[in-house]
């Protein structure tokens, strides 16, 4: 069950055993979260008990938190390493959660892995309901999870504004939930979209160094060396250096890798052919229209050599963040020149 639609189930039913099976910590942390939520709305004053079912004394630890208080005050007991669990403990477990005078609401994450697969299987017999937090895998895979996390919010955004936090966060799950929390509560527009995310951005290099990229492979001199000195401006002189050049690199493999494509592919299949959305793919196809093959290949020769020049110097001697930022024009100058 997906991490944002846990919230309205428990709600609704408070059940005493949920599973959280996966490895991914954002996900399990933001299914734990959710779940204390709900829970909290009804009893206030319910308190978390963390157990670690690897634990020399975990059984115990269990079996006391499972025992309703004098008082029946309610409690949330979260059992990590579940696959862990002996059978004689996910029996007890098992038996506690169901007698009518429990309070406690149990939440077992279990990694989902081999070990531990018999012990999965005797909890899920009992029809629990179970939120799955598989590791989230780069591409695709991390713009679905970046989707859920804007309706978390209550919010919207486009494709293009999460490619573009994509590019400048990078693939760390638990980074891209901070900066979507906190692009939903500072960005009034609705959806949020790329103008947005750059803006709000803007003082980060690696975000910039993407419109650098994008300006360049348009051939928009002007723009291109306008966002270099924008950078030097809003981020440092140093900024202007292996943040920027990744970014044309990054640029320059995409149109490369479009440009080589068979003619008369579908945008769909070109993009699942090199793992971009379909809208990627359009961009880089437009991009790609304006570069003859052996341009290109030019252009990311040199670019190879502009990335010494940034993170090393001329000939052995360091370069200063003035030379590097002239050389960072020099090269994008040459690159968007006229071709003959």
């Amino acid at each position: 069950m997906p991490v944002h639609d846990m919230l309205g189930l428990v709600t609704a039913t408070l059940p005493p055993l949920t599973l959280v099976v996966g490895s991914e910590e954002v996900s399990i942390d933001t299914a734990l979260r959710d779940i204390a939520r709900a829970v909290r709305q009804r009893h206030p004053d319910a308190l978390t008990q963390i157990i670690a079912a690897n634990e020399e004394y975990a059984s115990a630890e269990i079996a006391q938190a499972l025992t309703p208080t004098l008082f029946g005050d309610t409690s949330i007991v979260v059992v990590t390493a579940g696959e862990s669990l002996d059978d004689l403990t996910a029996s007890a477990l098992l038996q506690a959660v169901v007698e009518p005078d429990s309070t406690a609401i149990c939440v077992v994450i279990h990694a989902g892995a081999n070990k531990g697969k018999k012990i999965l299987a005797q909890l899920r017999a009992s029809g629990p309901p179970e939120i799955a937090c598989p590791a989230i895998r780069k591409g695709r895979d991390t713009l679905t999870f970046m989707a859920a996390q804007v309706r978390r919010h209550g919010r919207q955004a486009t494709g293009q504004a999460m490619q573009v936090l994509y590019d400048a966060v990078g693939h760390d799950p638990r980074a891209l939930a901070a900066a979507i929390s906190q692009l939903c509560s500072d960005v009034e527009a609705d959806p949020i979209d790329e103008s947005a995310v750059r803006k709000y951005f803007v003082g980060i290099a690696d975000v910039a160094g993407y419109q650098v990229s994008d300006a360049m492979l348009e051939r928009r001199t002007v723009d291109a060396l306008g966002d270099l000195r924008w950078i030097a401006t809003t981020a440092g002189k140093g900024a202007v250096g292996p943040p920027v050049t990744a970014a044309l690199a990054s640029g320059l493999r995409v149109v490369a890798r479009v440009q080589g494509m068979p003619r008369g592919m579908s945008d769909d299949a070109v993009a699942a052919e090199v793992g971009m959305p379909a809208w990627k793919v359009r961009t880089a196809q437009a991009q790609a229209r304006r570069w003859r093959p052996d341009r290109l290949a030019a252009t990311t020769v040199a670019l190879a050599d502009l990335d010494v020049v940034v993170k090393g110097g001329f000939r052995g001697r360091s370069a200063d963040p003035d030379q590097k930022i002239f050389a960072m024009e020099r090269f994008v100058v040459e690159a968007t020149a006229s071709e003959d």
